[in-house]
């Protein structure tokens, strides 16, 4: 993850028009569940990631996915209503 956060200009406009608030797409980024495709790395704000995370202010943001170039900027953000609230084991190790 980058140390500052570089939204495109299309990244911007979709966080104003949608509310979707700068720190929010960085708890996603920092906690949500992350998954890769050949062209971007998608990061998913689910509950298991929230309570993991121990922030409760991040409640109402969950479902938030964030989209990422492989280079680290953000390319989109979007609330993602039909995600998935997969069960973690608790004796299987969280990746990192």
């Amino acid at each position: 993850m980058p140390t500052t956060l570089a939204l495109t200009r299309h990244a911007i406009e979709r966080c104003c028009t949608r509310h979707i608030p700068v720190p929010v797409v960085e708890a996603a980024i920092a906690f949500g569940r992350e998954r890769s495709t050949r062209i971007a790395r998608i990061y998913t704000l689910r509950w298991v990631d929230i309570r993991d995370s121990r922030r409760p202010e991040l409640i109402p943001w969950e479902g938030t996915e964030v989209v990422c170039s492989r280079e680290g900027d953000v390319i989109t953000v979007y609330r993602n209503y039909r995600v998935k609230n997969a069960k973690v084991r608790r004796d299987a190790p969280r990746c990192a």
